[in-house]
């Protein structure tokens, strides 16, 4: 009898204590940040050409002048500055081959010239007070916004190839001169130029 008692008073016990935790409250909070989303931008540029005549000029004679136009354009949706090398040489055929040459003049005959953004008719020879040279780079820092292109800015970088006739003289004759550029950009911001490209044209970072 008495075990059977103690029992029923287990039995009571757990559903008081059942009872009372699922009546019991607690102080409880919580909070959350939404997803953050970064999304790099783009850097990217395209060079283009178009020449008056073919890819390939024949026959071409001291004093002569192609009208050719090369173009760099910011494709990307970031702001960019644009340097530029020329690689180019003079060059000499021997047993069916074209190999490297080197003329003996001081003065390269040839004259790279870009025309006048507000005269179509006057040309001024490269480089002009648009670029700057440093290193064997030309670095352009022209425009209105001190020297970068933003995104969709197009520039004409040159817009004739001339063989000077005062300076080109018999050594010239049969000889190849060939002529392409190479484009690199980089980012704007965070003295990238100084730092990438070794140089302080476009600013360098405070002193620590």
């Amino acid at each position: 009898m008495k075990i059977k008692i103690a029992l029923s008073m287990l039995v009571i016990l757990f559903v008081i204590a059942l009872s009372l935790g699922a009546t019991m409250a607690w102080f409880t909070a919580e909070s959350s940040i939404e997803e953050n989303i970064f999304t790099a931008g783009t850097l990217m540029i395209e060079a283009g050409e178009s020449w008056e005549d073919d890819y390939e000029v024949e026959n071409w004679n001291p004093g002569d002048c192609e009208e050719k136009e090369v173009t760099v354009e910011v494709t990307g949706s970031k702001s960019a500055y644009i340097r530029m090398q020329f690689d180019d040489g003079w060059y000499e055929e021997i047993d069916g081959s074209w190999v490297s040459w080197t003329h003996s003049n001081d003065v390269d005959p040839i004259k790279i010239r870009v025309v006048d953004e507000d005269n179509n008719e006057v040309f001024h020879e490269f480089p002009t007070d648009d670029w700057v040279e440093d290193g064997g780079w030309y670095y352009y820092v022209g425009g209105d916004m001190e020297g970068y292109l933003a995104s969709g800015a197009t520039i004409t970088v040159i817009s004739q190839v001339c063989l000077d006739g005062p300076t080109a003289d018999n050594e010239f004759q049969g000889k190849q001169y060939r002529l392409g550029f190479i484009f690199e950009a980089i980012q704007t911001s965070n003295y990238a130029a100084y730092y990438e490209w070794g140089v302080d044209i476009y600013g360098e970072p405070p002193a620590e």
